[in-house]
């Protein structure tokens, strides 16, 4: 089993340096094209919703775990993410495919109490190069 984690500040700037950090741990790892793109693409929807809604300091961490690759974001808001719903979804809107994409595209997520928040995170088994 191989782990990174980083904190990341509250600031929007923040999301692009966690995606370039995350981007950088996956490539040392040589995984399939395909899992690092689902990855990063679900890991900047947790790292977004942590900035836009839960409005603290993270940590994002990545661990390879044999075929696996598991990231959790952990922030300092004790409150659990939800999906928005049929609201959320409408085409006029915006935002709120954050975690329905995850749901998608992940083989688990969800989400855990920490005594300083919260975790959100998912699981992917790479796919066969």
């Amino acid at each position: 089993m191989v782990t990174a984690a980083s904190p990341f500040p509250h600031e929007l700037g923040s999301i692009p340096a966690a995606r370039r950090w995350l981007r950088s741990v996956l490539a040392d790892w040589s995984l399939p094209a395909a899992t690092t793109e689902d990855v990063m693409l679900m890991a900047n929807e947790l790292t977004t919703n942590v900035v836009l809604h839960a409005g603290t300091d993270y940590q994002l961490k990545v661990i390879l775990d044999g075929p696996r690759v598991r990231v959790e974001v952990s922030d300092h808001s004790p409150d659990s993410p939800h999906a928005n719903g049929q609201w959320g979804m409408a085409p006029e809107n915006d935002g709120g495919r954050g975690l329905a994409i995850v749901e998608t595209l992940a083989s688990r997520w969800g989400s855990r109490p920490t005594a300083e928040g919260k975790t959100v995170w998912f699981e992917l088994e790479p796919s066969p190069p």
